[in-house]
């Protein structure tokens, strides 16, 4: 099993809502935790597998399917769970569709481990179970790092060295459960950060998930073009529709887990895809006339966040000179707004 990447999201800012620690616990100290089984060893359980076994930490493996597990334990990630008996925290490290089920069965097999999850979707997780299952013990998580390849041969033990791993626990987590999670984040190196499920779903809509529709989308533009126009293709193509390589499947389970967040941020986009091309169409006769226009357009739908960025250090980020005029200078600001935020 694999799961799926979360590259775009995880060099996103920390929302200002979001439980940040002032500074963080060096991830080689001695730990509470000293058994793991990871259950999916796709590219996140597997590295994560990886930065464990470097803390000192005993993992075990699952997977059902033989050649990933094979590979991360060829790894050096663990060993095969062949009779666990017990550990201290089993991580579900599965594609979305079967994430919910997997918790349900660690939480009933494994009594008195912790249990968490690493699905790029939460609200899903957190709505599930009944009286049957001890929702104590599991919190869910999202470590917002990934690549735009996958399976356990892709897997680096630093993949979440620096980055934001949000961590969901609701009313009933048990302190032991969030503080066993919060180990596990500062072992891997990563920075913890507390959401409420719904508002995660809603950040990564717009983050991660969204964006990577638009790369595909962008990507699917370039199936049938020429050749010769391929050939001129620059790196600001190859930043946009790089993460349009990423597993198909996968994105296609967290579309559906996350859909409704991901159809608000993407009829957003579309609006302001289709006011930006209006303009451009009615002033194709005046193009500077066009540049206010746009400029207006994106600062309203932006807010008072985007003012800043229309000036003239925009202008030089977007490689124009500084001494240009201010239609020039403005030009650049548009340029790189619509880059920033629309795509």
């Amino acid at each position: 099993m694999s799961v799926p990447q979360g590259d775009l999201a995880s060099s996103a800012s920390v929302p200002s809502s979001a439980s940040v620690p002032s500074s963080a616990s060096a991830p080689n100290s001695a730990s509470a935790l000293s058994t793991a089984l990871i259950i999916g060893t796709g590219l996140i359980g597997t590295s994560l597998a990886l930065a464990l076994r470097q803390r000192g930490i005993h993992v075990y493996l699952h997977d059902r399917d033989p050649d990933a597990l094979a590979v991360a334990v060829a790894r050096g990630a663990g060993v095969a769970d062949s009779a666990i008996t017990g550990v201290d925290v089993v991580v579900v490290a599965t594609p979305p569709r079967v994430t919910p089920d997997t918790v349900a069965s660690a939480l009933r097999d494994y009594g008195d481990a912790i249990v968490i999850d690493v699905s790029s979707v939460k609200g899903q997780i957190a709505s599930f179970g009944d009286a049957t299952h001890d929702l104590s013990r599991f919190v869910g998580t999202h470590p917002l790092a990934g690549r735009e390849v996958s399976g356990p041969e892709a897997a680096q033990a630093d993949l979440f060295l620096d980055r934001v791993w949000v961590l969901t626990p609701t009313h009933v987590t048990s302190s032991r459960a969030l503080a066993t999670a919060r180990e596990l984040v500062r072992l891997t190196g990563a920075v913890a950060v507390e959401l409420d499920p719904a508002a995660h779903d809603r950040a990564v809509a717009l983050t991660s998930h969204a964006p990577q529709v638009v790369a595909s989308v962008m990507a699917a533009r370039l199936l049938n073009a020429r050749d010769e126009d391929v050939v001129l293709s620059g790196q600001g193509l190859r930043d946009v529709c790089r993460i349009a390589g990423s597993d198909s499947q996968l994105w296609e389970e967290i579309l559906q887990a996350n859909a409704s967040h991901v159809a608000d941020v993407l009829t957003d986009v579309q609006a302001d895809i289709e006011a930006v091309n209006r303009l451009i169409l009615e002033r194709m006769a005046s193009p500077v006339a066009l540049i206010p226009q746009l400029a207006a357009h994106i600062i309203a739908a932006g807010g008072k966040r985007l003012r800043p960025l229309l000036t003239l250090a925009s202008a030089r980020m977007c490689g124009y000179p500084a001494g240009g005029s201010r239609h020039i200078a403005l030009a650049a600001c548009v340029e790189f707004i619509h880059t920033a935020t629309l795509l």
